[in-house]
């Protein structure tokens, strides 16, 4: 006769194999708000420990992006919502919050100390700032402590990660040379708008230089301003490029001088 010796005892209504220390379990929610809420969800260590009581009613792995970081090395993340209609992140390694919320938002992580709430707060490390309520977040730029914002027309601007606007919200897009320090942004000419746009789309004839190339330092001095057929770029080398007619014409990013 095999003896088996309960090393936790039985206490919950489901539970998952430990991994890495720590199991899954759930209880039965007395009062479920609907089906999926049918079971109240923690996490337990693997001396049967409570990391997180049952209370919540969802867990899923955290959102990424940029790409600056792999789902394992925010493993022990996970978003959580409870009955009450709070929600957030939790840490199941050392058992504390992230972030919790009174209401559930969308959250993406950059990586570990660097996320973004319902793209209008940005949290980076002990900083928390949050955007005017015209704009929102579009990318966090981590090198040059940037964050690209968009309003509702489409325009975009970069402001720092103290809440400064180092470029004007008016561009298409830009390309940043973090060697040099510059920053190559492109805009309509006469304003980058929708309407604008759909004039210049729907334009029989183009003059060739719709688009307007500025070069700006990070502090958002503007050093250099060119007219083009499309949008800037860097090419390398220290040098930045822009179209006129067929002809692609090469400037330097330090100064601006065209080559």
């Amino acid at each position: 006769t095999t003896l088996f010796r309960a090393v936790i005892a039985p206490k919950y209504d489901n539970a998952e194999l430990f991994n890495r220390g720590i199991a899954r379990i759930g209880q039965l929610n007395p009062h479920p708000g609907n089906y999926s809420e049918r079971s109240l969800i923690g996490f337990i260590n693997s001396k049967g420990e409570e990391i997180f009581s049952p209370a919540f009613t969802s867990v899923s792995n955290v959102e990424i992006m940029g790409g600056r970081v792999t789902a394992g090395s925010l493993s022990f993340l996970r978003w959580v919502s409870c009955g009450d209609g709070t929600a957030g992140v939790i840490n199941i390694r050392t058992g504390g919050w992230v972030i919790k919320l009174e209401k559930e938002k969308r959250i993406i992580f950059y990586d570990r100390h660097h996320f973004v709430v319902d793209d209008e707060w940005l949290y980076a490390g002990d900083k928390k700032l949050k955007m005017p309520d015209w704009l929102k977040i579009e990318w966090v730029y981590f090198s040059p402590h940037f964050i690209r914002v968009q309003k509702e027309s489409g325009a975009s601007g970069i402001y720092s990660w103290e809440g400064e606007q180092v470029i004007p919200v008016d561009y298409l897009d830009f390309e940043i040379d973090t060697a040099s320090k510059r920053i190559i942004a492109s805009r309509l000419k006469g304003g980058t708008t929708l309407g604008n746009l759909k004039r210049i789309v729907g334009s029989d004839k183009r003059d060739g230089n719709d688009i307007v190339v500025d070069l700006f330092d990070y502090k958002g001095n503007k050093i250099a301003s060119y007219n083009s057929r499309y949008q800037g770029v860097l090419a390398g080398d220290g040098t930045g490029a822009f179209q006129v007619g067929e002809q692609s014409i090469y400037f330097n990013l330090k100064d601006g001088k065209i080559l």
